[in-house]
């Protein structure tokens, strides 16, 4: 029983790694967080995208030309929404 505890308290308290959601049986989200360096992959326009940006922090900035959504890049149906893509370095001042 005490072993079960302690696995029951760790994977509450740690950070996850992956984005272990259904929604796309064919897509893994891995957070950067999670490397030793994240720095490691490319995170150029083409291979990044910035969701959620309607609940994002006041005061975050979000690089010019990268694809931004203001909640999820895709509908349930798995239809894509279209981006809004900044021309220069845009901060977030309030929610939207």
């Amino acid at each position: 029983m005490r072993t079960y505890r302690r696995r029951n308290v760790q994977a509450q308290t740690e950070p996850p790694s992956h984005s272990g959601r259904t929604r796309f049986a064919d897509v893994v989200g891995i957070y950067a967080g999670t490397f030793d360096d994240p720095n490691w992959f490319d995170r150029s326009p083409a291979t990044t995208k910035h969701i959620f940006t309607g609940v994002a922090q006041k005061g975050t900035i979000l690089p010019p030309g990268y694809n931004t959504f203001t909640e999820h890049a895709w509908l349930n149906d798995g239809t894509e929404v279209a981006p809004t893509v900044f021309s220069g370095p845009t901060t977030i001042t309030s929610r939207q």
